[in-house]
């Protein structure tokens, strides 16, 4: 069967086909798998917010904007997938490439891959190649981008979600709403999953909305236990500088 090139946007989005995509940049050529197309469309030009954050996926933007709208910056940030975790890099350096100054752009790592500084390095010198002081200037300039999650090791953010939930005095001393509640009295009644994303997955179906809004009930949620503060701590922390300088002066995105 004859195949033809697409450029539809709704095809990149399937889960059950593998499609890679070519980015040229002024120095290198690169090829992303599992790409997902707002990443795309932010390499080549698209809209720019005063902070822009690449994530993994759907569950990772949920966690990062609700980690925003607490610091009530969630219309300055755009949030974008860039897919499979090895994109990351990909992603970053061409960027960095193309512009070297590049400030108020962020890489997030779920945390269960590419973990160490030194794996993120190796990643990092396979895109951008070169020991001169330029290139050495733009591997460090893409490290100094990339974040993650505080995720223990040897788990999934969706088993670890799943387990925090579920786990005895995850909420202290707050009292959960019936819409919270119902949150945990589904999770109480659902089956293992096969594979780690069921742990969200197969609760989000439950819940019969759809997915950005049944994501955005699970992390709100997941905000409200002890372990939040933790777990996103590095992805506040770089957002809390932009806190007092866009609420007082959003014309001015710099960050001191």
């Amino acid at each position: 069967m004859q195949q033809s090139p697409t450029h539809r946007e709704s095809v990149v989005e399937r889960n059950d086909i593998n499609i890679r995509h070519i980015y040229s940049s002024e120095i290198q050529t690169y090829c992303l798998n599992e790409t997902k197309p707002d990443a795309l469309t932010r390499l080549i030009g698209g809209p720019i917010r005063s902070v822009n954050i690449f994530v993994e996926d759907d569950l990772s933007k949920a966690i990062v904007n609700q980690v925003a709208s607490k610091l009530k910056l969630k219309k300055h940030i755009q949030v974008d997938r860039f897919g499979a975790a090895a994109n990351c890099f990909t992603i970053a350096a061409g960027m960095f490439l193309n512009n070297k100054e590049l400030t108020n752009y962020y890489f997030v790592l779920d945390g269960d891959v590419y973990v160490s500084k030194k794996e993120k390095e190796a990643q990092i010198r396979k895109k951008i190649v070169g020991d001169d002081p330029l290139m050495v200037e733009i591997q460090e300039a893409t490290l100094n981008s990339i974040f993650q999650y505080n995720l223990p090791n040897d788990i999934s953010p969706e088993k670890f979600i799943y387990q925090k939930l579920r786990s005895q005095d995850a909420f202290g001393g707050y009292e959960l709403v019936e819409e919270e509640q119902e949150i945990l009295d589904l999770m109480s009644h659902l089956p293992l999953p096969y594979e780690n994303h069921g742990f969200i997955n197969d609760l989000i179906e439950q819940l019969g909305e759809d997915r950005d809004t049944g994501l955005s009930r699970v992390i709100k949620l997941l905000s409200k236990t002890i372990y939040w503060d933790e777990y996103v701590q590095p992805i506040h922390d770089f957002l809390v500088p932009y806190a007092s300088t866009l609420i007082e002066n959003p014309s001015s995105p710099q960050v001191a």
